[in-house]
């Protein structure tokens, strides 16, 4: 690809006073797939202060549910992360949650979250993302955790034990051990107390010699930034070796690394990367990084902490697990070893920082769904992301997302100091919810598209469930009705561009993908590849751009007749409707937070009507009354004391959501 592209944005940064909203097509960006996408994602968030975001996320099921390709085996979605993000390791190394147990009366109670003890903290192993999980990280039933996940800066202390750090060994030499002819194959990465005493393995021994210091050299290049050093740490006569970080300290704990220890003075350096414990059998050379940028400051810290220039004996040198170097960059000349020596008389883990997932206990789950939490590290590795990923998975029966139907969760994101994470959270449970949004579900506004010659434009009514639009310009006229949000019979209408000259009104956003075998909502196959981030004809520089113009009758023939129109939002002048813009805005509008409209310092007790979803999202039905409540869901305000939205099997639930 010579550009390039992303899942295209059909709403860009729609936001006024405490929220924005965005929408976007979910086509794959970059792996070749033989899969079209049928699934719009709308995702608002909203500012409620005090450090808490709440997040809303739809997806949309836009298939035709007349079309004969509609198969559920074609567009059905059943399998959803509401929720796909993480946070920096490096920054937030540990992931805590509180437990949430049932008794004998299966009555689910959430108990506190723990991590004042050092020796009874409420961690998460955090093992490599998409391989199984232990303990308490295990991918577990939200019924069965407390509700929410923390992440916590590295300064908590928990004490823990991990594996000890195996040196590695010379082989025999009569099984391959001469180094000096064979560097590359004669090390292993470990060997065991018999292979030594019994068959002639030699282990490794970090020393440095008597009368001096271990002589540190730096090397040219750097790794990720930091000073890379050469120093005279064991005998020569070790061959090749290329350690692994897991073979230092189990994948599981991304808050630890190894340790250089002066077993005299008991002064120690973490090491922020071990490229060699040795290379050349000559030189004695162990190879590695340390949390300094600086050269001549790298070279003295190590010299300096193992001088043993003053003693005749060799200094004995240990490697050892400690607390990770966080942030990275910093130095630590005294490391803490895990399990740790004492706890610092000042320790206050309650102030420490925290990035909190709310997701709540499950309970709006119907009976024949899951949801279920999954974590783990991407930090496995010398090239890997300093990443933590999370995500909550729905999936099951009652939440197969068919053509038409729409999946709506809430959910929040908070910032707090650690002591404040247990109340914040516990106040916010209830306010998440997750739920099925039918077609007959919505209230939306009148879209009209007016046609003047070649060119058309879409209009909103003025208001939220409005059914009139008006056009002043004469040579301009009514051809096609649509509605602002899905409804029973209609689908969205993209407005397809590629190139210069080459447009596209109508249901198919693959409309200028090249050949792939079938048609949308149809798929290619293995030597059919879906594209479509290419325009079929033109060069690969030339990307199509789409609009969302609103949701319409595919089988409406005055609405096919726009299939090649041009889109002009300057067709319908000074009109008091909404108009899509000619192109994204390039930064999101914003409007001025006025001081009594903005949200109040505690959850409002009654809900409040919903805000519109988006004037730019053009279509028009024949306007429908709708008796139903309104929906609780209020973007403008703080988390709601109001009623929760329910599965779709809860009459009760099902209230018109307004655009």
């Amino acid at each position: 690809m010579d550009a390039p592209f992303h899942s295209p944005t059909l709403l860009r940064g729609r936001c006024a006073r405490n929220y924005c909203i965005f929408a976007s097509w979910g086509t794959s960006a970059h792996v070749p797939t033989p899969f079209t996408s049928p699934i719009l994602y709308v995702n608002k968030y909203v500012d409620c202060h005090d450090g808490i975001i709440e997040h809303t996320q739809m997806m949309h099921n836009f298939a035709d549910p007349m079309d004969v390709l509609s198969t559920p085996m074609n567009v059905d979605q059943t399998y959803m992360n509401v929720g796909w993000g993480g946070v920096r390791t490096s920054s937030l190394p540990y992931a805590l949650e509180a437990g949430n147990y049932s008794n004998s009366d299966n009555v689910t109670t959430r108990t506190k979250l723990k991590y004042e003890n050092v020796n009874d903290v409420d961690y998460l192993d955090l093992c490599k993302f998409g391989e199984v999980q232990m303990g308490r990280a295990a991918i577990l039933d939200l019924k069965r955790l407390g509700g929410y996940t923390t992440f916590v800066d590295g300064r908590l202390l928990v004490n823990q034990t991990l594996p000890a750090i195996s040196l590695p060994c010379r082989k025999p030499i009569g099984s391959g051990g001469n180094c000096t002819s064979n560097p590359s194959t004669c090390m292993v990465g470990s060997c065991d107390r018999a292979d030594v005493l019994n068959r002639g393995y030699v282990r490794m021994k970090l020393r440095v010699k008597a009368r001096t210091h271990p002589q540190c050299v730096s090397y040219e290049e750097k790794w990720n930034d930091l000073v890379m050093l050469k120093c005279q740490f064991h005998d020569v006569g070790f061959g090749h070796t290329f350690p692994t970080p897991e073979s230092l300290i189990p994948s599981c704990a991304p808050w630890a690394e190894a340790g250089l220890f002066n077993r005299v003075t008991g002064t120690g350096v973490n090491i922020a990367y071990l490229r060699h414990w040795s290379y050349l059998p000559k030189d004695g050379l162990m190879h590695f990084a340390v949390y300094s940028t600086n050269k001549t400051e790298a070279v003295s810290i190590v010299n300096s902490i193992f001088d043993n220039t003053r003693r005749g004996n060799d200094l004995a040198v240990d490697i050892l697990p400690v607390r990770r170097v966080l942030p990275r960059g910093s130095i630590r000349t005294r490391p803490m070893k895990l399990p740790l020596d004492e706890v610092p008389s000042d320790y206050d883990p309650s102030s420490l920082y925290t990035f909190t997932f709310v997701y709540g206990d499950g309970s709006s789950v119907p009976d024949d769904g899951d949801a279920r939490r999954r974590v783990g590290s991407t930090q496995v590795g010398t090239k890997t992301r300093d990443f933590t990923v999370f995500t909550v998975n729905w999936f099951g029966t009652s939440i197969r997302l068919s053509p038409g139907s729409t999946y709506v969760n809430r959910g929040y994101y908070f910032i707090s100091d650690l002591g404040s994470v247990d109340s914040t959270a516990g106040a916010l449970l209830d306010k998440v919810h997750a739920a099925r949004i039918d077609p007959e579900d919505w209230s939306p506004r009148t879209v009209d598209i007016y046609r003047d010659g070649t060119k058309f434009v879409a209009l909103a009514a003025s208001s939220s469930g409005g059914t009139s639009t008006n056009c002043s310009s004469p040579s301009a006229a009514l051809v096609c009705s649509g509605t602002s949000t899905p409804s029973p019979g209609h689908v969205p209408f993209f407005y397809v561009t590629c190139g210069e000259s080459r447009t596209y009104l109508g249901p198919d956003p693959y409309h200028f993908a090249p050949p792939f075998g079938s048609r949308f909502p149809g798929h290619g196959n293995i030597t059919n590849i879906v594209r479509s981030y290419v325009c079929d004809g033109e060069d690969l520089s030339v990307r199509p751009t789409w609009k969302l113009m609103g949701f319409y009758n595919s089988t409406d023939a005055d609405c096919a007749s726009l299939r090649t129109a041009t889109y002009d939002g300057g067709i319908c002048p000074a009109n008091n409707t909404a108009s899509a813009s000619s192109s994204p805005t390039a930064t999101p509008t914003e409007e001025k937070l006025d001081p009594t409209n903005a949200a109040s310092p505690s959850p409002t007790a009654t809900p409040t009507r919903r805000e519109k979803l988006s004037k730019a999202k053009s279509s028009k039905s024949p306007s429908r009354k709708s008796k139903r409540r309104k929906s609780n869901l209020d973007p403008t305000r703080r988390p709601s004391n109001g009623p929760r939205m329910r599965s779709r099997k809860h009459k009760t639930a099902n209230r018109p959501i307004r655009e």
